[in-house]
């Protein structure tokens, strides 16, 4: 079983988070999903997180691919149009990145000074309010302590209310034994829909029609 931790920093004033709101509505938009992001309904969301940035194997700089550019740099403007209370965030990493390129770059200070300062001058250039670390599988004993490291020294600077440390929970799809017995912890017989059991926004709402 995988845990994944996200750390939200946001970067920009208007995208303090709320002592009230108890809970983050989040989405995540991937420029290759086919969904265009005027059609978002960032009315639903508190926060929506645009995927994904990678970091250069030479520089450990943060970067966006030439083919993302243009529909990053439009993602915020956007999206707040219909909801400016909306809190966006430029994630980094995701399950196709290579993550001995991550696991170099947080062992080493100049490359976690590279990383720090590149994302946090990307992110505001692009104008997201805030950055969001994805390392699925950060799984070795060095690789924990390191991350811990730049945790620490990524959020310097930033007041307390400005970082989230996040456990995401992923909804999946599931065909049931029996369809009657539909509580939590339900017998399956396997996933539904894909392979896996997830569904994109796109396929829940063809669904429901």
């Amino acid at each position: 079983m995988k845990i994944i931790l996200l750390l939200l920093l946001i970067l920009q004033s208007n995208g303090a988070i709320s002592a009230a709101q108890s809970w983050m509505r989040a989405s995540y938009w991937f420029s290759g999903s086919g969904f265009r992001i005027s059609d978002i309904n960032s009315s639903l969301f508190t926060h929506i997180i645009c995927a994904f940035g990678d970091i250069n194997s030479v520089t450990y700089e943060l970067n966006i691919s030439s083919s993302d550019q243009k529909y990053f740099s439009v993602v915020s403007s956007t999206l707040k149009q219909r909801n400016p209370s909306v809190v966006t965030l430029l994630s980094i990493g995701g399950e196709r990145s290579n993550y001995s390129i991550y696991s170099t770059m947080v062992s080493q200070p100049s490359s976690r000074k590279s990383f720090i300062e590149s994302s946090m001058d990307l992110a505001r250039s692009y104008g997201f309010d805030g950055l969001d670390f994805s390392w699925p599988s950060a799984s070795t004993a060095a690789d924990a302590d390191n991350i811990g490291i730049l945790f620490n020294e990524w959020s310097g600077g930033l007041p307390a209310e400005k970082i989230v440390l996040v456990l995401p929970f992923y909804g999946y799809a599931w065909t049931l034994k029996d369809p009657k017995a539909d509580g939590i912890g339900a017998p399956a017989t396997g996933s539904a829909f894909t392979p896996e059991g997830d569904m994109t926004y796109m396929a829940v709402k063809d669904f429901i029609r």
